[in-house]
């Protein structure tokens, strides 16, 4: 790595969240919460493939350099089939930090992750960003088959039930994006 790359890195570590999160190897992602335009009361749930059993909002892993508007737009367009011209970012919040078990340390290289300099697994956890997200209910939703095996739209106190499907430190994780941009239920 060179002088330069180093001193940006540096300034970065300053100045940019998602670039701290990257060095000390916590992957940053957004958590999309979608409420529907005919109904203010629903919002999007899916089971991604990867956890059949899961409910959640979709979640995009977020690139250095990238806004968070700009991963939640690329997140909707891959995995729902969502065109940008059809939803609205509203807002985002900072929610914090999952530590993963230790057996999932690694599951992602993370370019810049200081962990990888000493010879450690790279990725050690996720920060978590959640977005409020409008979606014209007039937009077929067309999942992706890879990603999503399942998705459907719930009142508050639907999501607050499903969302228990997932490990505890997770259900904290999405509670919390529900209070930062959606507020108390």
């Amino acid at each position: 790595m060179g002088y330069f790359n180093l001193a940006s890195l540096l300034v970065k570590w300053v100045i940019d969240r998602p670039a701290r999160l990257v060095l000390r190897g916590y992957r940053p992602e957004v958590i999309c919460l979608i409420r529907s335009t005919a109904d203010p009361d629903k919002y999007l749930l899916i089971r991604s493939q990867a956890h059949k059993s899961h409910w959640a909002p979709p979640q995009e892993g977020m690139k250095l350099n990238e806004s968070i508007e700009s991963a939640v737009k690329r997140c909707l367009s891959a995995e729902l089939g969502l065109p940008v011209d059809r939803i609205q970012y509203r807002k985002s919040a900072w929610i914090g930090l999952r530590k993963l078990p230790k057996r999932r340390w690694g599951e992602r290289e993370l370019k810049y992750s200081l962990r990888g300099l000493a010879g450690q697994k790279r990725m050690i956890g996720k920060g978590y960003y959640a977005a409020l997200v409008i979606a014209d209910s007039d937009t077929p939703i067309e999942s992706n088959p890879a990603e999503v095996y399942d998705w459907a739209w719930v009142n508050a106190d639907e999501y607050h039930t499903r969302i228990l499907t997932n490990p505890a430190d997770k259900q904290e994780i999405l509670r919390k994006a529900w209070a930062s941009v959606i507020g108390a239920i």
